[in-house]
């Protein structure tokens, strides 16, 4: 199951804890985790950059359609 984590360039959250996430064994050996960093917003990304959030998560998406 891919995973895709946004984050803002000016976020306060840790940025490398995600990469911990693929050593839970809740997640299969299969999935993939995608680190994304939207420029322009903090944590609530949807508020600071919409469009730049939006275009991420449709380029996540091709991805997984190819």
């Amino acid at each position: 199951m891919p995973i895709s984590i946004f984050f803002g360039d000016r976020d306060w959250m840790n940025h490398r804890k995600p990469k911990d996430f693929g050593s839970n064994p809740y997640y299969l050996k299969n999935s993939w985790i995608r680190e994304k960093r939207i420029n322009e917003s903090g944590h609530n990304i949807c508020l600071e950059n919409p469009e730049g959030l939006i275009k991420e998560i449709f380029s996540d998406l091709a991805d997984v359609l190819k």
